[in-house]
């Protein structure tokens, strides 16, 4: 099963079935090997555990340019909280790339 998990932010899965997408700066921290290395350098406490407890199975995306997989090639997209940070032309693309999916 292909779950995505869109806009995930720092509410990542840990499942091997999810695809945690995002274009965070918490999620392009993470994956960058340099910027991991100086994040406990520039954010501590619960941000820093936040941090530290994000799940390895993430794909940093700007996900206003489409969605990165085939169509129907998904099982389930999830997304929550997403919409309201998209433009209503880019929401509308947004929407029928979750369809396409």
């Amino acid at each position: 099963m292909r779950i995505l998990n869109l806009g995930c932010g720092t509410k990542t899965s840990s499942s091997p079935d999810v695809t945690n997408i995002d274009w965070s700066v918490y999620l392009r921290f993470k994956k960058s090997r340099v910027l991991r290395t100086v994040t406990p350098l520039l954010i501590s406490g619960e941000r820093l555990e936040r941090f530290r407890a994000l799940a390895d199975n993430i794909m940093v995306h700007d996900l206003a340019k489409g969605i990165p997989f085939d169509s129907g090639s998904v099982d389930v997209v999830y997304h929550s909280h997403l919409l309201e940070h998209l433009d209503r032309d880019v929401a509308r693309q947004f929407l029928l790339e979750v369809k396409r999916v």
